[in-house]
């Protein structure tokens, strides 16, 4: 296996979303979302046709998570690493837009079946080799706590880059308004 320029690894969730003001009528359109997931596609699409990146998540077998399988091969993300659940299903959150434009969020992801991301002890040795290996604060809050334990395993996996010649850093995104600064590197 070549190692992939980029493995991303989160949780896409399926979108519902209304185009215009909320009307009986006008139904729900579908899309595909999650902070990882829009990386890894904007990722291949700035690195361009030579680039290889993979996904890596739990869907389930329903409707919702083969569409999204598809939507992922059709931005040429490498599948492969996209686990499926027998018993869990793709998490779903809809955004609704008010008349002064606030956007608000629902969620239905409690029982997703990304959550369960290194649920097993060996799920850390199935991850692929990796030049960069991306996720972000969000994938490891979503984990259960029992998959916790599997997601510090990472380090001792023999796939990772070894110690000294590479190393993990967590990257925090705040917002500007949050009144937080951080400090820069080396300091």
């Amino acid at each position: 296996m070549s190692k992939l320029d980029l493995l991303a690894i989160g949780e896409a969730m399926a979108e519902l979303r209304r185009d215009g003001p909320a009307r009986s009528d006008t139904g729900f359109k579908v899309g595909f979302a999650g902070d990882t997931f829009n990386t890894a596609i904007y990722c291949r699409r700035a690195m361009g046709a030579g680039s290889s990146i993979g996904y890596f998540t739990r869907v389930g077998q329903d409707p919702l998570s083969t569409e999204f399988i598809s939507m992922a091969e059709r931005e040429r993300l490498d599948t492969s690493f996209i686990a499926l659940d027998q018993e869990r299903l793709i998490g779903i959150y809809s955004v609704s837009t008010d008349e002064t434009g606030e956007r608000s969020f629902s969620y239905w992801r409690d029982n997703s079946a990304a959550r369960q991301l290194f649920s097993h002890d060996e799920a850390a040795h199935y991850l692929p080799p990796a030049r960069i290996v991306y996720l972000s604060g969000i994938t490891l809050a979503i984990l259960s706590p029992p998959a916790l334990p599997g997601a510090g395993s990472w380090t001792g996996c023999p796939r990772f880059p070894k110690p000294g010649r590479h190393s993990l850093r967590l990257i925090p995104i705040i917002g500007p308004n949050s009144g937080k600064t951080l400090p820069r590197p080396g300091k």
